[in-house]
């Protein structure tokens, strides 16, 4: 995904993604949590496009984790940046702690998303405010059941949900100024480019890394989120809300 994506990141969009969830939140003096931050590109894109003050970066996955601490480390940021690897349930944080917490494609992992966002109201300070953008259905149609049915084939746990049960989360956990921003459009850009990539320049590299099993496996999952964005079955929103 990272060659696919760029250093850092394991889907489309990059820093500049980054930069749009978060514009017009000031975080020069702020305190972050980047809640499943992965390998870090969106924390270093925190402290170095908006100047976070400190970042705090939360993984269940220490993989994950150790690339994001060479990012950080490469870029001489360790002091405004901590890494914490931490078991899924409530986050190990005390209350208040936060003034930003940014999550992107975490809550779609989440069978029951009001202990999730119950608890990052916990952390956050009050007036704090919760960033970020996740994968949400559309119409559930013959594109939507072909990407939930290859995902669960391989095992992986996603609970998507529609936009008016994602924003009624929000609220009733007590959140709100919620807003919800549809970028579909682009991200079906990002897929396509990402396809793209895949069958030309970094077709080679790709095999070679995952076997030709492997790559199949990686191609097929880009080619079917790619129609069910097209086909209108899922959906990516960037959303905001406050405490």
């Amino acid at each position: 995904m990272e060659m696919v994506y760029g250093r850092g990141y394991l889907s489309g969009g990059g820093d500049d993604e980054v930069v749009r969830i978060l514009d017009g939140i000031e975080l020069a003096d702020a305190d972050v949590l980047d809640l499943g931050c992965g390998m870090g590109g969106a924390t270093l894109a925190m402290l170095t496009r908006l100047n976070a003050n400190h970042i705090t970066g939360f993984d269940i996955d220490a993989n994950l984790l150790r690339r994001a601490e060479e990012l950080i480390d490469a870029a001489s940021l360790g002091s405004r940046c901590t890494l914490v690897h931490g078991e899924p349930g409530p986050l190990p944080f005390d209350a208040n702690s936060f003034d930003c917490v940014y999550v992107t494609a975490v809550s779609c992992h989440i069978e029951n998303l009001e202990p999730f966002f119950t608890d990052i109201a916990r952390v956050l300070k009050p007036g704090g405010v919760l960033a970020g953008c996740e994968w949400l259905t559309g119409e559930r149609n013959e594109t939507y059941v072909e990407w939930d049915d290859m995902l669960r084939a391989r095992g992986l746990n996603f609970y998507f949900v529609a936009p008016d049960m994602f924003s009624a989360a929000l609220h009733n956990c007590g959140f709100h100024d919620i807003s919800l921003s549809d970028r579909t459009v682009a991200f079906t850009k990002f897929s396509q480019a990402a396809l793209d990539r895949t069958d030309g320049e970094l077709r080679e590299s790709l095999a070679h890394s995952l076997g030709e099993a492997g790559f199949d496996a990686f191609r097929e999952r880009t080619a079917v989120r790619l129609n069910a964005l097209r086909g209108g079955g899922m959906l990516q929103n960037h959303f905001r809300a406050y405490k």
